[in-house]
């Protein structure tokens, strides 16, 4: 069987995305990379250290060795893999702050409205604004902090209170999210996490 991945570097460097392949134990797998990414056999040396983010039904966070990539083919052997599940679990929302503008129709009318982003996740997403916003409505939003602009959909599904004088802050769900978008929003995530990560070293 198939899935999707991501593949970064140990740092949080996208890589490519493409179709993994397990072996029956999963200690070995390999990868064959979609058209559209960008690898070279200089960013997949032997025995460099990769993660890889599993997508099917579900979302899996592995880390791996580079076995050997062939570039002909677009084909990446990897070994020693070690599933991150609890790391997946604690990386995958982050604290970024970040202008938005969101845009919702209102009796017949296109309302635009200027917000912060609080964190962001692979399945959604916190702001915050001055105004009162329901729950019932299908709202737009463009994310101009990726390394190009993405426009997506959302509802929103909480109201958080923290007693901050005229700010209220929304817990939101993506709606509808293209294979791209998903998979920028997941990589732009990831490299937030190593971003901290180098820090907390230094």
């Amino acid at each position: 069987m198939e899935d999707r991945v991501t593949v970064l570097s140990d740092v949080g460097k996208f890589e490519g995305v493409g179709y993994i392949h397990f072996t029956d134990d999963k200690d070995l797998a390999t990868i064959v990379f979609d058209d559209l990414s960008d690898v070279t056999a200089h960013d997949l040396l032997a025995d460099k250290p990769i993660r890889l983010i599993v997508s099917g039904s579900y979302y899996e966070l592995y880390t791996a060795l580079v076995q050997e990539y062939d570039n002909l083919n677009k084909s990446l052997s990897v070994y020693n893999i070690v599933n991150q599940e609890e790391q997946l679990n604690e990386d995958l929302k982050v604290e970024i702050e970040e202008q938005i503008n969101i845009v919702y129709i209102k009796q017949g009318d296109i309302v635009s409205l200027d917000a912060i982003t609080r964190d962001i996740s692979a399945g959604g997403f916190c702001f915050a604004t001055d105004k009162e916003l329901d729950f019932d409505k299908k709202y737009e939003v463009v994310f101009n902090f990726f390394d190009e602009p993405l426009l997506v959909n959302f509802n929103i599904v909480r109201k958080i209170d923290r007693n901050i004088k005229n700010q209220k802050l929304y817990g939101c769900q993506f709606l509808d999210l293209s294979q791209h978008a998903e998979e920028e929003i997941r990589r732009k995530v990831f490299q937030i996490v190593a971003q901290k990560r180098r820090m907390r070293r230094q």
